[in-house]
This record gives C-alpha cells, sequence and structure tokens, in this order.
C-alpha cells in the first residue's frame, strides 16, 4: 500500500460481512414486464429507461462491492468532490459521475421544479397509496393495479416523493450495510476498471462495443472469493493495472455527455497526499483545470 494513503477502514480493520442490495431493479422490471402489453413493452424501450429492460440478468455481487468499499480512502466528503476514491492495489482510482453517465446513460442535473398545487398527482395519490410516505414496494404495487389512463401518472409520483436514492455508497455496519441506489452502475465499474475480473470467470463480456457499457457485461454462475479478490486486487502489493474509462467518440456525441475527454481517472498511491487539507485542495484544482479545458474545447469547436 501507498504510505500516503489513509484508508476508512484500515486493512487490519477490514471484515467480512453480509452486503444488502437496496436496487428494486429486479422487481421493478418484473412489474413492468407483467403490466405493460407488448405494445407499450415497445413503447418503453424508446423512453430514456428502456435500455435498462434487461439489467436484471447481471447478479449482484456483494463480495465484490464489499472488497471495493473497504477500499475507500479517508478524508474525502462527497459533496464537493468530483468522485469517490477507492485504493486497489498500489493505485487510486475514482468512481465519478462521468464513470456512473457512461455506464448507465443518465445525466446528472438539479432536480427540476414540480407544482405543489391541485392536480391529477393529488387524486392518484390518495387512489393508490394510504400514507403520504411512498414507498418502492408501495409504488410497484399501484403500478401493478392501476388502470390504464393512470399507469405514466403513478410512475410520475414516484420521481417526486421516492428519497434517499442518490447515495453512490454505503453506509457500514460490521452487522451488515445496505447498498443504496443504482448498484448494479457501481459494479459494472468495477468490472470495467479491473479487466481480470473477467479472467476470474466472474463476468464476461458480451458486446465489447455497446453504449451504455452497463449492456456489455453479464455476471457469470462463478461466485467471487474474498480471499481471491483481496489477494489479485484488492490488497495486491503490486500494481493491478487498473483500465480507466475514457469515453469514445461516440460516447461523447451522446446528448448525455457534457464532460471534457481528458481526466485522470488513476494515480499512482505515493502521490496522493497524506494530508486531508491537501487532498481537498488537490482536488479543486483539478475540477477547475477540468472545467477550463472543456471551455476550451467548446470555444475551438464554435470556431471550426
Amino acid at each position: 500500500m501507498g504510505s500516503n494513503v489513509e484508508l476508512v477502514w484500515p486493512e487490519a480493520e477490514a471484515y467480512s460481512s453480509r452486503v444488502n442490495n437496496c436496487s428494486h431493479a429486479n422487481s421493478s422490471l418484473a412489474a413492468i414486464r407483467a403490466k405493460l402489453s407488448a405494445e407499450q413493452l415497445e413503447q418503453f424501450k424508446t423512453s430514456c429507461f428502456g435500455h435498462l429492460l434487461n439489467i436484471d440478468k447481471i447478479q449482484f455481487s456483494g463480495q465484490i462491492v464489499h472488497g471495493v468499499v473497504l477500499r475507500r480512502v479517508a478524508g474525502q466528503g462527497v459533496k464537493d468532490l468530483d468522485g469517490l476514491s477507492f485504493l486497489l492495489g498500489c493505485d487510486v482510482a475514482q468512481f465519478t459521475r462521468q464513470d456512473f453517465c457512461l455506464i448507465t446513460w443518465l445525466r446528472f442535473g438539479e432536480v427540476p421544479e414540480v407544482s405543489s398545487g391541485e392536480s391529477n398527482e393529488i387524486r392518484l395519490q390518495k387512489r393508490y397509496f394510504i400514507d403520504e410516505g411512498i414507498t418502492c414496494n408501495a409504488l410497484e404495487e399501484a403500478f401493478l393495479r392501476c388502470t390504464e389512463e393512470d399507469e405514466s401518472k403513478v410512475t410520475g409520483i414516484s420521481r417526486r416523493n421516492e428519497k434517499g436514492k442518490k447515495d453512490k455508497h454505503g453506509e457500514a455496519q460490521r452487522s451488515g450495510w445496505s447498498f443504496k441506489g443504482f448498484t448494479y452502475a457501481f459494479q459494472i465499474w468495477v468490472y470495467e476498471l479491473i479487466p481480470r475480473m473477467a479472467d476470474l470467470n466472474y463476468c464476461k463480456v458480451v458486446d465489447p462495443t455497446a453504449v451504455p457499457r452497463i449492456l456489455r457485461w453479464r455476471t457469470t454462475t462463478s461466485v467471487p472469493e474474498m480471499r481471491k479478490l483481496n489477494n489479485y486486487f484488492f490488497q495486491s502489493k503490486e500494481s493491478v493495472q487498473l483500465r480507466p474509462l475514457c469515453p469514445s467518440e461516440e460516447e461523447m456525441r451522446q446528448p448525455y455527455w457534457s464532460w471534457p475527454q481528458d481526466r485522470p481517472a488513476v494515480v499512482s498511491a505515493e502521490s496522493i497526499p497524506s494530508s486531508c487539507g491537501d487532498l481537498d485542495e488537490l482536488n479543486k484544482v483539478v475540477s477547475l483545470l477540468r472545467s477550463e479545458l472543456f471551455q476550451v474545447k467548446r470555444e475551438k469547436k464554435s470556431l471550426t
């Protein structure tokens, strides 16, 4: 391990744990297939979520996720950084907004303003939901029993009422911890970052050029072993040969992509400052440089 890198959980305190996958993708997709007609499914495929219809073929791997989360670099917040940093072998890699975007085809942005006045939403909420708070389970049950006229409106209610979906990492507890949000994005990021995962038959590439990248991967029936994961990747004393995610020309032409191509995603552990304050300052400088580079590229493109 690089001598300058401090982990949130030191190696001496690393522990095995059960990871709860809080993503409702499997049950939600099953509900969509059960409720929608063939024609409606085709319409759904043209939506911004249509490409995710078959992601339930990817099995969640608690061992891989837990192993990476234990390697999180200490002294970093979430809101003011470009991504979360992890020490894998002798290198540090960041899971960033850009990575999430390349993997899922979902863009980042401000939550739009929603009118709080009386509307069909209030009528639907009173008809299909008992309590003011709307859980994912309640939403799925309401979706399955709602009328065809109300289908799209009921799903619209979920976007206004679901909370706590933005986390890209879980809050660890020794008795077990929960991984919130769109868990598949983080797992696919690990597959993309560490190509040797496929060599151990923990995953496989089904389409190396598919866009977004979540469509490139499938899990296998082989269950990852924490001992091998630590020896080969997470706690390796040698370079793991990480492969940072860099957008292709096709990916940068997609409407969801709004960043420059050049960004340092993997750095040597020795180059990480030992001071948390220095690390925060470094990230601010890197973020500023990326913004300036992006602006220069946009101006250059407008002149050609």
